[in-house]
Parts: structure tokens; C-alpha cells; sequence
């Protein structure tokens, strides 16, 4: 009762002085005073406002620069670079485009062999601003019916690549976002849960497509959406091939359609 008290006349001198200064403003004096005063507040206000924007542009600026940077050393490790060069604009605007390739078959199940799969074939296809868009890895290999104990999926947040074994045999690598700072479980897992679309509402995003490896916590889902189906937050997107998720192991659109409609429950995954 003493706080409520003591709040109470608090307010009350300050309403009191407020009308005091109010009444004060009758004379032409004050108002000048009062002027000079609300225009330097509102020079301060103006010049802290333009500043704040400006560092926000530079941050801005610096965040895309790492995020290339960060980018470019991932894919330098599978000799993507300087098939780049040569992208041709426009290429792969339609998601789950179809691409055209030399099948090579395969000799080993090295994982880090990545020039043996569809991925590296198409490499000349791939433009970092619509990787989000695109089958990473090719074209996809059909595994209708295969049961989920001759599969297995490996991570390998190293290198940002998903691996898709069938019979021991590798057969497909896809291109994706795991979670920064080592956010992501590592482990061995199965595929348990999916479901066509979800929103977190305190990450402020969601995903598409999405297959849960720890119930529904942890999942392989697209690139993030805002509320609704279909929206990407294509700033987010972009990130696709270096970490940047809050755990879960981010895939373009189409890689994330495919995982859905394809991998059933019980297949095993590793994460290393």
C-alpha cells in the first residue's frame, strides 16, 4: 500500500508541474523557449534517424559480403567456382526444373567423391541466388517402393551436403542449410513424422515439405516461409549452403518435395 501510495503522488506532482509549465506558456518568453527547445529535440531526433539508417545499410552491406564469402568457401571444396562463371541468367527460374545429364555410373560409396553424382554434372546450371529453387543434385533417381532398411541419408554439416545412399550405393547429394552454431544434433536418428507445412511463430518462420528425424523438432523442411504455404523469405533462401538455420537442415524447394513424397518412415540417418 505504501508503493500505491507513494506512485500516487508521484503522479500527482508530476501532473502539477506539467500544468504548471503549461500555464507558463502564456507568456511570449517561454513559448520562444519552448520552441528552440522542441526544434534542437527535433534536429537530434532527425540526425540519429539518418544515422541509424546508414548503419543499418552498412550491416547490411556486411552480412551479404560474409554470407558470400562463407558461401563460396563451401562450394570451393566440390570445384563449383569456376564452373559459375558461366551461369547464364534466367536458367533455372522454374522450381524443380529439369536438368539434362551424362550419367556416370558408380564405382564407390566415398562420400566425399561429390563429382561422381548428377550434382557436379549440372554444376554449369547452378546460380547461387536461385540454388533454393532448384534439384541440387539433378536429376532425382527413382526409389518407388524401396524399403526404408535399404536406404540411409547422411549429413555432413562440414561440407553442407545431405547424402542419399540406397543398397550402399550413393545416389543422390543435395546442397543444403544446417544450423549455425553447431545447432544441429548430431547422431543417428530415423525418420519418424511429415507434414506439408509448418509455422513457429517465435522463430517468425516456417518451412514446406518438412520430415522430422527427432519428432517433430528437428526436421529436413525448404527454405523458410513466412506464415502461409509457399511464401519464402527468399533473404533466407539465399543462405541455402552454409549454416543458417536455428537446427533444423534446411533443403531447396524441390530437394524438400522430394524428401516428403520419397524417403519413408524408418529410414535411418546419420549426422556427423
Amino acid at each position: 500500500m505504501n508503493i500505491f501510495y507513494a506512485l500516487k503522488s508521484v503522479l500527482k506532482s508530476l501532473i502539477a508541474r506539467f500544468v504548471k509549465y503549461i500555464i507558463s506558456l502564456k507568456s511570449p518568453k517561454n513559448r520562444r523557449i519552448f520552441y528552440k527547445r522542441a526544434l534542437a529535440v527535433l534536429i537530434v531526433l532527425v540526425f540519429f534517424g539518418f544515422v541509424g539508417l546508414q548503419v543499418s545499410h552498412v550491416v547490411q552491406e556486411a552480412n551479404k559480403r560474409i554470407f558470400v564469402n562463407i558461401r563460396k568457401q563451401y562450394f570451393k571444396s566440390d570445384k563449383l567456382d569456376s564452373t559459375l562463371n558461366g551461369v547464364k541468367s534466367g536458367k533455372n527460374n522454374n522450381v524443380g526444373a529439369k536438368f539434362k545429364a551424362k550419367k556416370t555410373p558408380l564405382k564407390s560409396i566415398d562420400k566425399s567423391k561429390d563429382n561422381s553424382n548428377a550434382q557436379n554434372q549440372n554444376a554449369n546450371a547452378i546460380d547461387f541466388s536461385n540454388l533454393w529453387k532448384i534439384s541440387t543434385g539433378g536429376a532425382y533417381p527413382q526409389i518407388a517402393g524401396v524399403d526404408a532398411s535399404n536406404l540411409r541419408i547422411n549429413v555432413d554439416i562440414a561440407k553442407q551436403r545431405v547424402y542419399f545412399y540406397k543398397n550402399n550405393n550413393l545416389i543422390y547429394t543435395m546442397i543444403v542449410s544446417s544450423g549455425i552454431n553447431n545447432s544441429t544434433p548430431k547422431g543417428d536418428f530415423k525418420i519418424r513424422h511429415r507434414g506439408y507445412h509448418f509455422y513457429n511463430s517465435t522463430e517468425g518462420m516456417g518451412g514446406d515439405y518438412w520430415v522430422g528425424f527427432i519428432g517433430a523438432k528437428y526436421l529436413f523442411h525448404s527454405v523458410p516461409t513466412r506464415v502461409n504455404f509457399g511464401d519464402y523469405i527468399v533473404e533466407e533462401a539465399q543462405k541455402l549452403g552454409v549454416p543458417a538455420s536455428h537446427g533444423c537442415v534446411r533443403l531447396s524447394v524441390p530437394d524438400a518435395n522430394w524428401v516428403y513424397s520419397n524417403i519413408p518412415d524408418g529410414t535411418p540417418v546419420h549426422i556427423e
